[in-house]
């Protein structure tokens, strides 16, 4: 009896292997670089799961548990803890596809493992939601994969994997699940194994059962807080994300809605303490087309036709090392799944597999380009699942050229996205002094209770796995606008200084004052927009912190 559920539970060599080139590659990049966020999303999540607020990006699930662990232990970090399992568990059940053989491990297997932690280095450098479900789903991909030889708890935990990438980000889930459904597919549709296929079928309905419909029903049921709404955070996203009409482009609309040039400026900067930045007015500037400028609609000068708009388009495209480097890797990805399918005997539904792998990439791209999204983690969403699959593909090779040119291929690729975000010395530089700074700020505001301080978005740039430990949960401090204003941590805050809501005019009162990195501030944009509210208000500075500036606001009458 004993030995059987030994051999049943037995962990085989190469997981082992598998968990401990995982720690020592996770313990190395700690120690050699330091471990931090990528944005300050992150740090901002991270924040309202502890004030027991919504997440907007993720499931709200998630933001719960660590919600209840903070209230039991406190002193933990659990936001961050919970982002590195994300990461550890998911490059060891890579990591363990490639490693886990029948005959045995081959040498020609490391170079495939050290490509595999280059693709992954930077995604675990700076850490962050989007690229911690496209890891998540890469993993559960690789495990679907495994599960080919018939065994069900391989199943099992790739459905498991592919739930937990869909609720860190359920968007980013969006970018996986095509070539997950792609794999699961080509596996069982061979097979003709209906029940595996209605299997993952099943799990992919619940999970969009569980984002597109519980997740906002809780979302709406938890907007209200004593009364007050806190549904703006959505609207706030939405017209800061994507693109609108500029004030110069159509002033009309923005003067329709109350707005001057001054407050657009100031919201570009995430400022939102105004109470002309209203759910009402940030609907109509979301729903007006761009085409709504009065050059456009009048058809004058800056009409552009459609070849005009084509010629830039592919200026655009030249310029931006992202477009161009993803695209030269959907290309190289055409080509090496071509050779790899002339070696074996492929038949119709491998080309075919490939093609829509392909195809798959190429419209995400585009996709994402025209949303006007295409940063450099977008290149992630396209590639990274699309490049695990083929290195998985091509595990059978006798010969692992086909491996290691893809491994060519993708660190050519990571060259461009390392130079441009994570591996950059100048930025990696810039957050240490900004977490020297954030944790100078903490100090002071700790030891100043009674005040309340707003600081400004050079302030979010807080990128910490772990808060300084010898300091309690700073509870009077807030960020002057992102997606946690007028939420429910921002209203437990203004609550305990006297505030039912929180403006701009309130910045004149006493004991609330301003955290901001500007030296300058009679020549700002924030001082000039707080003149248009009391033209001959004064401005002190009541301290320095490490390259941070507290400033007191006055009336004039003062």
């Amino acid at each position: 009896m004993f030995s059987k559920l030994k051999k049943k539970f037995s962990v085989s060599r190469s997981a082992v292997l598998a968990v401990a080139i995982t720690a020592v590659f996770l313990l190395g990049l700690e120690l050699f670089w330091g471990l931090s966020f990528a944005e300050n999303d992150d740090t901002g999540m991270g924040k309202t799961a502890q004030a027991g607020g919504i997440w907007m990006y993720a499931s709200n699930v998630i933001a719960r548990g660590l919600y209840l662990l903070y209230r039991v232990f406190p002193a933990v970090p659990w936001f961050t803890v919970y982002n590195v399992a994300v990461v550890f568990i998911s490059v060891c059940v890579i990591l363990w596809f490639f490693l886990d053989k029948k005959d045995g491990l081959h040498l020609a297997d490391l170079p495939v493992v050290g490509v595999i932690l280059v693709m992954v280095a930077p995604m675990v450098l700076s850490i962050t939601f989007t690229t911690n479900s496209l890891l998540c789903g890469a993993a559960a991909t690789m495990m679907l994969l495994r599960g080919k030889d018939g065994k069900r708890r391989y199943l099992v935990l790739s459905l498991l994997l592919l739930l937990v990438s869909a609720m860190v980000r359920p968007s980013t889930f969006v970018a996986v699940l095509p070539f997950y459904g792609l794999t699961a597919l080509y596996l069982y549709y061979r097979k003709a194994d209906w029940k595996k296929l209605a299997a993952v079928v099943l799990v992919v309905a619940a999970i969009f059962l569980l984002n597109g419909v519980i997740e906002p029903a809780y979302r709406k049921s938890a907007t209200v807080v004593e009364g007050k709404s806190t549904e703006i955070g959505r609207y706030l996203s939405n017209y800061m994300d994507y693109p609108s009409c500029t004030y110069k482009e159509n002033p009309d609309l923005y003067q329709s809605v109350g707005w001057d040039e001054a407050l657009y400026t100031m919201v570009h900067s995430w400022f939102f303490m105004d109470e002309r930045v209203t759910v009402d007015a940030l609907q109509t500037l979301i729903n007006t087309p761009l085409a709504a400028g009065p050059s456009t609609v009048s058809g004058g000068s800056d009409a552009r036709g459609f070849g005009d708009f084509l010629i830039s388009a592919i200026e655009s495209l030249l310029e931006n090392r992202t477009i161009f480097s993803a695209l030269l890797l959907d290309a190289l990805l055409a080509l090496l799944a071509l050779l790899t399918l002339r070696k074996r005997k492929a038949g119709v539904m491998d080309y075919l597999f490939w093609l829509a792998v392909i195809g798959l990439m190429g419209a995400e791209l585009f996709y994402l380009l025209l949303k006007g999204r295409l940063v450099e983690r977008a290149l992630l969403c396209a590639a990274l699942p699309a490049l695990f699959l083929l290195l998985a593909m091509t595990d059978g090779e006798e010969k692992h050229s086909v491996r290691l040119a893809v491994g060519a291929v993708v660190c050519v690729g990571l060259v461009v996205f390392m130079w441009n975000t994570m591996f950059n010395a100048a930025v990696r530089h810039d957050r240490v002094l900004s977490n020297r700074s954030a944790e100078a700020v903490e100090v002071y505001c700790t030891e100043h209770a009674d005040a309340l301080f707003i600081y400004d978005n050079a302030l979010v740039d807080d990128y910490r796995l772990k808060p300084a430990e010898v300091l309690p949960p700073v509870t009077n401090q807030l960020f002057w606008g992102g997606t946690g204003y007028q939420s429910v941590g921002f209203y437990k805050i203004i609550s305990q200084f006297g505030y039912d809501e929180f403006y701009a005019q309130n910045f004149f009162d006493d004991n609330v004052y301003l955290l901001s990195r500007e030296n300058d501030l009679a020549n700002s944009n924030f001082w000039k927009y707080m003149l248009t509210l009391d033209s001959s208000a004064t401005f002190e500075v009541e301290a320095q912190l490490s390259g941070v500036y507290v400033y007191a606001f006055h009336r004039s009458a003062q």
